[in-house]
């Protein structure tokens, strides 16, 4: 019995040798067929006999002066043709769908970044690309790309080695900040560890670790502090609901605090250490063969993004 790899390999094998008797029929001999091919006589002469064996017919009457095409040639030939013409045709798909970015694109992103930097452009993507179209999923789950059919995944923060192809989309700075009422009443933290006093608003994805435990450098050394946890939540908007609304201390991406920290609603803290950066990666499957799709989708953002 045949294993499952030996039936693809000997249709291909005959495609092959198809497409041989063809150019010979075409070119009207073996050296020409092999000129045109870019193969040995040699070769032509065995991927002709192979056929013929296989076909357990006789293809092609040979003499020294001339090749004479039998009626079962002439006939496989007629057939033929409109094979290698299907063939043709899916090579061209495949060509296109690689090349043309085309197809559904399967997305997924942190929420407040999704909605606040990506949703935005979508539309000017799809004036780009009209062949694609999205399927945009905001989470803050670490997606299992593959298992979940994403072909990108943007993620935040430092991750985990994960065996997908990752790139560098970004980074995003972020501030320590509480609204003038809150720290009025509370006073407004000197030291990192002074935020052990003070009602914290965690932010903490569903795998995230620790997230109590605030970093941040000073003097190129590394302080840390485990906060108290006053409300624990997977989403940014609702912390800086929070904020506005004198509920504590928090840290939040600077592309949603900025206006507010300008017009003097919520007021940054700890600004003597360094400014809080963190990554934006954008991970997909595979490093070879990636879909046109993708490669347009990856080079857009990293025109576009911030």
């Amino acid at each position: 019995m045949k294993n499952s790899d030996e039936a693809p390999r000997s249709a291909i094998d005959e495609l092959q040798s198809m497409a041989v008797f063809n150019q010979v029929i075409e070119s009207g001999s073996f050296s020409k067929a092999a000129t045109k091919l870019n193969i040995a006589k040699s070769s032509v002469s065995k991927r002709i006999s192979s056929l013929e064996k296989k076909l357990n017919v006789i293809l092609i009457q040979r003499s020294t002066r001339q090749l004479t095409i039998t009626d079962e040639g002439w006939s496989l030939y007629k057939h033929s043709q409109r094979i290698m013409l299907e063939l043709e045709q899916a090579r061209n798909l495949a060509w296109q769908l690689s090349e043309i970015p085309q197809g559904t694109l399967r997305v997924s992103a942190p929420p407040l970044f999704g909605r606040s930097q990506i949703a935005h452009l979508l539309p000017r993507f799809q004036d780009l690309y009209p062949e694609v179209t999205i399927e945009f999923y905001l989470t803050e789950k670490y997606s299992e790309i593959i298992a979940e059919g994403f072909d990108i995944s943007l993620r935040m923060g430092e991750l985990p080695d994960s065996g997908l192809v990752m790139q560098r989309l970004c980074h995003v700075e972020a501030v320590c900040c509480a609204s003038p009422n809150y720290l009025e009443k509370n006073g407004t933290p000197k030291a990192l560890t002074d935020l052990a006093h003070h009602d914290c608003i965690v932010w903490r994805t569903d795998d995230s670790q620790e997230a109590d435990i605030w970093m941040l450098q000073r003097d190129h050394q590394t302080e840390k502090v485990r906060v108290k946890s006053k409300v624990i939540t997977n989403d940014h908007s609702a912390i800086k609901s929070i904020l506005l609304n004198d509920g504590g201390i928090s840290i939040l991406p600077s592309y949603i605090a900025t206006d507010e920290i300008n017009n003097g609603e919520l007021i940054a803290v700890l600004t003597h250490y360094d400014p809080l950066s963190f990554p934006i990666s954008i991970l997909y499957p595979q490093r070879e063969n990636v879909p046109a799709k993708t490669r347009a989708f990856v080079a857009f953002l990293k025109e576009n993004i911030l």
